[in-house]
């Protein structure tokens, strides 16, 4: 029987150290579980669900005009039915995002398996 998926959610806001506390995470739960269980460690950055930006919107995020942490950037309908997915133990594909170019990369998904 596969072990049941878990997630550990982590906020804040820009530059508080979230990407530091996740790679922690994963380190010490790559050196805590048995070894084939190791590589199924994975972080999910909250970027790969903004929505999609107009072309204007794109312009203001270069600009530094567009506000980037707004809970109405985020694709919160795909992101629970992704995470929902992931719980039920469906492989999910996550679009990439790019955020020197404030938009997903075209054709570009990281997929994860539970």
């Amino acid at each position: 029987m596969s072990p049941r998926p878990f997630l550990i959610g982590v906020s804040g806001g820009p530059c508080s150290g979230k990407s530091t506390v996740c790679q922690k995470i994963v380190t010490d739960l790559q050196t805590t579980v048995e070894a084939d269980q190791a590589n199924r460690v994975a972080v999910i950055p909250m970027d790969n669900f903004y929505k999609p930006k107009t072309s204007e919107q794109r312009d203001m995020a270069l600009r530094g005009e567009y506000n980037l942490d707004h809970p109405d950037a985020f694709d919160e309908i795909l992101l629970e039915k992704t995470l929902k997915d992931l719980l039920a133990g469906n492989t999910v594909r996550i679009a990439r995002y790019d955020p020197r170019r404030y938009e997903h990369v075209d054709g570009a998904f990281d997929t994860i398996e539970p």
